[in-house]
């Protein structure tokens, strides 16, 4: 884990949500999770964009409990300020509104 300590609650959420988010069979935003912690921003938008092109050929149903996990993350997890980083919230959680 990285040691700034001023940021280290979103370090620390970050590496929870990435071991849930391998548990619940979603193991890009994982990897993009623990990118971002590592400080390896580029290479976690990469993972992202990968994740995120598999993930709009999902199921409706697939998308949207995925959706909603995402965004429970986010409210649940205020201290962390990146869990839903822009690309995922326009490339997954904002295509709900063409659903």
């Amino acid at each position: 884990m990285r040691d700034d300590y001023w940021r280290r609650e979103n370090y620390e959420t970050l590496l929870r949500v990435a071991d849930a988010a391998a548990e619940r069979g979603l193991a890009g935003y994982a990897d993009d999770c623990r990118l971002r912690e590592r400080g390896l921003r580029a290479e976690a938008f990469a993972v992202l964009r990968g994740f995120i092109a598999g993930a709009v050929e999902w199921p409706l149903e697939r998308r949207a409990e995925v959706t909603d996990w995402l965004l429970g993350l986010e409210l649940h997890h205020s201290q962390a300020f990146d869990l839903v980083p822009h690309p995922l919230r326009a490339g997954l959680v904002g295509s709900g509104a063409s659903w």
